[in-house]
């Protein structure tokens, strides 16, 4: 997989992929699927974390230009 494919073509990739091993766990060709995401979890309902403008504006200066 390329590193400057596109988040589609990369998903689908991993989706087929994904499919080919769980094909080979089946039949007994593998023990198990190396290929699971651990999912994200969801930041609780309500909370947010907030920068102050004074933050914001700092980090805005240490920022290195391209």
């Amino acid at each position: 997989m390329r590193a400057d494919g596109g988040k589609t073509s990369i998903a689908q990739s991993y989706r087929f992929f994904r499919a080919v091993m769980n094909a080979a766990v089946r039949e007994g060709a593998i023990l198990r699927n190396p290929c699971t995401l651990r999912r994200r979890r969801r930041p609780r309902q309500g909370t947010t974390n907030c920068h102050s403008g004074p933050q914001i504006v700092a980090l805005v200066d240490a920022i290195t230009p391209r």
